[in-house]
């Protein structure tokens, strides 16, 4: 009975400091004017390709907030690279641009505020992502089965069952070869 009192005891604590919090002056998050600013601020930008400075269409771009890095907003850019991002709450956030193959871009420190709902990010440059490689080296197998005009090639050397077999062993995993348990062969 004792370890229901002390459960209930504990839940109506955190019940209590929640309903507390929900009420504190400063609302949600303690900001100025209850938290309830308008979601009104708008972001723009263009995303190009660094090296070419052609426009990048449906390039990722990322709004996060600098207080706890959840996402604000996102969009993806239109055939000419711009983007825009509407309702987006005031705060201070930083932004991150990507695309398939191109190197992620973090662009810090936007604001958007009741003296500046309008951001302009202006020109974002993607740079290539590459990697240099020594070398290349490209492997090639023969079919394990060839049909040729007048015959069929086995190529045992494609066959992991007998590498490292004996001769009977290799004409066991051959098609159209029967082998029986004394190792004799029929074809």
């Amino acid at each position: 009975m004792q370890g229901i009192k002390d459960y209930l005891l504990v839940f109506f604590t955190i019940i209590s400091f929640v309903t507390l919090q929900a009420q504190r002056p400063g609302g949600e998050g303690n900001r100025p004017n209850g938290g309830n600013m308008p979601a009104d601020g708008i972001v723009v930008g263009k995303v190009i390709d660094k090296t070419t400075g052609y426009p990048m269409e449906y390039a990722n771009v990322v709004l996060f907030s600098m207080r706890d890095s959840s996402i604000v907003a996102g969009t993806v850019t239109d055939p000419d690279g711009k983007f825009k991002m509407e309702k987006v709450k005031y705060g201070r956030m930083y932004a991150i641009a990507n695309f398939i193959g191109y190197q992620k871009l973090t662009i810090k420190d936007i604001k958007v505020t009741p003296k500046q709902k309008v951001v302009d990010m202006g020109i974002i440059e993607l740079p290539l992502s590459s990697t240099n490689l020594e070398g290349v080296e490209v492997v090639a197998d023969k079919d394990h089965v060839e049909f040729k005009i007048d015959k069929k090639v086995i190529n045992v050397s494609q066959d992991i069952l007998a590498s490292g077999g004996s001769a009977v062993a290799v004409l066991e995993n051959t098609p159209s070869v029967q082998v029986d348990i004394e190792g004799n062969v029929s074809l």
